[in-house]
């Protein structure tokens, strides 16, 4: 297209401005909602699918029938036993807990206590969740006196030196114990829900009774099956765990009054917990306001470009009086529509 076609351009959106106003600004409009809303919906349907073999990963839900209970539906916590109920029951089955998460520790340091996301895990806690590391190992948190930080973490408190071996002193839900850093893992993108700066192991004794309650909700549990056939096995044989274990809080047939439920770790966001939350429902209205404004927009740009048809005509003709060519009016007709879209 040569600086004809483009003078003719200029003239053509300067003496018609309402029109390209319009066209044009419309045009751009609904192209630039739809690609905000779209990066918001993929932002939103991408939690923890960056957790390598997520699709293994199920969360157990706890799941209350007791109409007129506003907490009476799906929750993700758990009793804080409940693993320990159903490794006896299933040998061999893969899961791991978590206690705690956005700012429900302190760590002190220099006499002075910070508020940070310290949770207590299993010390299989990467059989489940295979955490990037930067240095050292997840199998450190087998052992109860080692804890791992993320990178961030070790950053603000121990600058460029290596924080490996330093000591560490978390307060969560008892006192004050000193950790020794065994490990540095990355920090967990935007798009989790799991908040966790400092890891710390699962106390193995318990004295209270509710942590083995039936009915009790304490932690979030995880379990990881190795083919959706072994998940699909486990969660049939769920009914008769429930009412063998639950015997004795609940009464007979406990799986009418509490039922256990596994929910795949990529859903987790966007699931509602009881009878709150609209997450899921906000993200495809969202996903489709962004279709509809994109489908608006280019039937606005094409309505107003049928409108002008007959002043193009015109100007087709002329041209082509003057020795313009089909190959000619193609480029110039094409270069235009790429620029408006610009």
């Amino acid at each position: 297209m040569n600086h004809f076609a483009l003078l003719a351009l200029y003239r053509s959106l300067a003496r018609h401005k309402l029109y390209a106003a319009l066209n044009i600004g419309g045009l751009a409009v609904g192209i630039a909602v739809f690609l905000v809303l779209g990066l918001y919906v993929r932002f939103q349907t991408s939690f923890e699918t960056w957790i390598p073999h997520h699709e293994q990963i199920e969360v157990v839900q706890t799941v209350l029938h007791s109409p007129g209970n506003p907490f009476d539906g799906p929750n993700n916590y758990t009793m804080g036993g409940l693993l320990e109920q159903m490794r006896q029951d299933f040998p061999g089955l893969v899961g791991t807990r978590i206690n705690g998460f956005e700012g429900v520790g302190s760590v002190i340091r220099g006499g002075t206590a910070t508020v940070e996301d310290v949770a207590q895990v299993d010390g299989n806690f990467f059989d489940v969740f295979d955490l990037p590391m930067v240095s050292g190992s997840g199998k450190a948190l087998l052992a109860p006196a080692n804890t791992l930080v993320s990178r961030s973490f070790a950053h603000r408190f121990f600058g460029d030196t290596n924080p490996v071996g330093q000591t560490l002193t978390v307060v969560s839900d008892s006192a004050p114990t000193n950790y020794r850093i065994a490990g540095v893992f990355e920090d967990l993108p935007k798009n989790s829900d799991l908040k966790l700066s400092v890891l710390i192991p699962l106390p193995s004794v318990h004295q209270d009774d509710y942590w083995n309650h039936w009915g009790s909700e304490s932690l979030n549990t995880y379990l990881r099956f190795a083919t959706p056939d072994a998940e699909h096995a486990f969660e049939a044989q769920l009914p008769a765990f429930v009412d063998r274990r639950a015997l004795h809080d609940m009464g007979p047939h406990a799986w009418q009054q509490q039922s256990l439920a596994l929910l795949p770790l990529a859903e987790m966001h966007l699931t509602p917990q009881g009878h709150n939350g609209s997450a899921r429902l906000t993200v495809v209205a969202l996903g489709v306001v962004g279709i509809l404004a994109l489908l608006i927009a280019i039937i606005n740009y094409v309505n107003l470009a049928t409108a002008r048809a007959g002043l193009r005509a015109r100007e087709v003709a002329m041209r082509k009086v003057l020795g313009a060519d089909r190959s000619r009016l193609i480029r110039q007709f094409l270069g235009e529509a790429v620029l408006r879209v610009r």
